[in-house]
């Protein structure tokens, strides 16, 4: 999944079996990404994030596992799952890379 926008929005939801990874970048506006509806493929898969001024919303499911690799300028990369009681999948990793200037990265699920 590649996304590149600009002064605008983008929503999308990803309704393939297997997610392979993603490119984003961002500049003044917003994006949405729903990963609820699909799996992980190899053991680390990548989502590289240049965000710029804006933001971005990830929404995942509870039981993936998140590594954060974002440098962040006057802005932050946060994990607002509740994860209570949920038995966390050891064997993938979702691997969030990439920069935030005054701006955000949220994961939801």
């Amino acid at each position: 999944m590649e996304s590149d926008n600009t002064f605008s929005s983008v929503e999308q939801i990803i309704l393939d079996p297997v997610f392979k990874g993603a490119r984003i970048k961002v500049l003044f506006g917003g994006t949405i990404l729903d990963l609820r509806r699909t799996k992980l493929e190899g053991p680390r898969t990548y989502i590289d994030i240049d965000c710029t001024f804006a933001g971005v919303e990830i929404y995942v499911p509870n039981d993936w596992r998140l590594h954060f690799n974002v440098r962040t300028l006057m802005g932050g990369s946060e994990d607002k799952r509740f994860n209570a009681s949920v038995n966390i999948d050891n064997e993938h990793v979702l691997v969030v890379r990439g920069n935030a200037t005054f701006g955000g990265i949220e994961f939801k699920s």
